[in-house]
């Protein structure tokens, strides 16, 4: 099928021409305008390039230069010096870069409920089955890991001490309470009750991760009445808290969605929200798309990029501003944390 994969079945890489994972993109996505750019002008622009595609094409000779039209058959390409395009069909123009590409605060609509409900039982779904072993896995200090695992584990556990020192500089963890929304297997809670945190209520969409949490936390040694776990949604946290915790979840949320769940965080939190999330980059959304043509297992769960204006936007319109960024990033991890105060 064109993907080169390690002996667990992870996708290490591709095999596929170029071009003909251009035509794949275009067959998977509808759009074959935004195939071509991911192939064409993007790359140019995460290298630097800010010449227009007219002033790119001017002098070049027909030979190196390549004709794209689409038909009954879908894309389809052939030299631009060898023959005409074919007739009776609608050719598609590579420039201007379509819009829908480039960074916009005029997003798509976010899903429809029944879209959005599928999406949450997908996700629900693979985090209780195949997902919670393989992140079970990430999340410790099991040798069972290949080495792009291992990397998320890595780039994952830098954001994690990076909040936990936040929070300590911030001071008074034992009069303070905590929620971390989406805690997974409690990489976050648990090492935050340690540090002598009043209370840490921590969920997770999967009662799978919610166990394995409980058991870690357990064999710890942390007292039940300081940590507590429990299965749930984001959307069906309630409570007031000093501080809410969100890491590494948005990936999940497209932008409407994540723009919703961080003012519904930022109701819950007195004084400080904390959030991380895949910040969008060219880079990263061409990356998405060739990823997206190769289903199989390496395909896990749908993953979203965010764009961090309308994250700081959600969060003012409830009344929090940024007080701290960084970026913490290891091969096949980004991400984005910002720490927000009320006020």
């Amino acid at each position: 099928d064109g993907s080169c994969r390690l002996e667990d079945g992870t996708l290490a890489g591709v095999t596929l021409p170029l071009l003909e994972g251009v035509v794949r993109l275009a067959r998977w996505s509808g759009a074959p305008a935004r195939a071509i750019a991911a192939a064409t002008v993007l790359p140019r622009r995460v290298l630097g390039e800010r010449r227009s595609v007219p002033e790119l094409l001017t002098g070049r000779p027909l030979g190196e230069l390549l004709r794209w039209h689409e038909g009954p058959e879908g894309l389809r390409w052939q030299r631009a010096a060898c023959a005409p395009a074919p007739p009776r069909i609608r050719r598609t123009r590579c420039a201007p870069m379509p819009a829908d590409l480039q960074p916009s605060t005029a997003a798509a609509d976010g899903p429809k409920a029944d879209e959005k409900a599928a999406e949450k039982a997908e996700v629900k779904g693979y985090f209780e089955s195949t997902g919670f072993e393989r992140w079970k896995r990430i999340y410790s200090e099991s040798d069972e890991v290949n080495n792009v695992q291992r990397n998320i584990r890595i780039g994952h556990q830098k954001t994690v001490d990076e909040v936990l020192r936040w929070v300590q500089e911030q001071g008074d963890l034992a009069g303070r309470s905590f929620c971390d929304a989406g805690c997974g297997v409690g990489s976050l809670a648990i090492p935050l009750a340690a540090l002598g945190a009043g209370s840490v209520e921590a969920s997770d969409l999967s009662e799978a991760m919610v166990s394995e949490a409980d058991r870690r936390a357990r064999e710890a040694g942390i007292p039940a009445e300081r940590l507590r776990f429990s299965a749930s949604d984001l959307e069906s946290l309630q409570g007031r808290f000093d501080t809410v915790i969100c890491l590494d979840v948005f990936i999940h949320y497209p932008q409407p969605a994540a723009e919703e769940m961080v003012r519904h965080l930022a109701g819950l939190a007195e004084r400080h929200l904390i959030v991380s999330f895949a910040p969008y980059t060219p880079l990263l959304a061409i990356l998405k798309g060739i990823g997206q043509l190769f289903p199989g297992p390496s395909r896990t769960t749908r993953a979203y990029t965010l764009r961090e204006e309308g994250i700081v936007a959600a969060a003012a319109s409830c009344g929090f501003r940024p007080v701290r960024r960084s970026l913490n990033q290891a091969p096949f991890y980004f991400s984005r944390l910002i720490a927000f105060e009320r006020g």
